[in-house]
């Protein structure tokens, strides 16, 4: 069960968000997952994972992202992930600045049934911000 959570987290890094294959939300998370630390206005469930997404993508046009390391126990697994990309479009009310960003974070998420159901996260909003200039 450990090896196989793993390997779900790591597709929701590396294959949904990294290689942008939204269709791989709908096999891994729960349509009604709880996100505890969602984005401003970000919808509640997977689609509110899929607007995230689409939101970085559009801002980042050429993000890319992947784990860098997984732990898990029992049904949870912790994830440390890094994303990088270029800023050619606006992103939180900031102009595009073309400048190259590094965003790093960590996320914990429990699953049952071989679907995401919870996740916590934190990410390096401040050092994104100084990146592109905004602080």
């Amino acid at each position: 069960m450990l090896e196989e959570n793993k390997r779900i987290v790591r597709r929701w890094i590396d294959e949904m968000c990294g290689k942008r294959n939204l269709a791989v939300g709908d096999e891994i998370f729960a349509e009604d997952m709880v996100d505890h630390n969602p984005v401003a206005k970000q919808a509640p469930g997977l689609e509110g994972q899929k607007q995230v997404l689409r939101e970085l993508w559009a801002a980042f046009p050429d993000f890319h992202s992947e784990a860098e390391g997984i732990v898990a126990e029992g049904d949870q697994v912790a994830v440390r992930w890094i994303a990088t990309g270029t800023h050619r479009n606006e992103y939180c009310g900031i102009a595009p600045t073309g400048k190259r960003m590094i965003y790093r974070g960590i996320d914990v998420v429990r699953l049952a049934g071989g679907k995401i159901v919870e996740r916590w996260g934190i990410s390096d909003d401040l050092g994104l911000m100084q990146q592109l200039g905004a602080l």
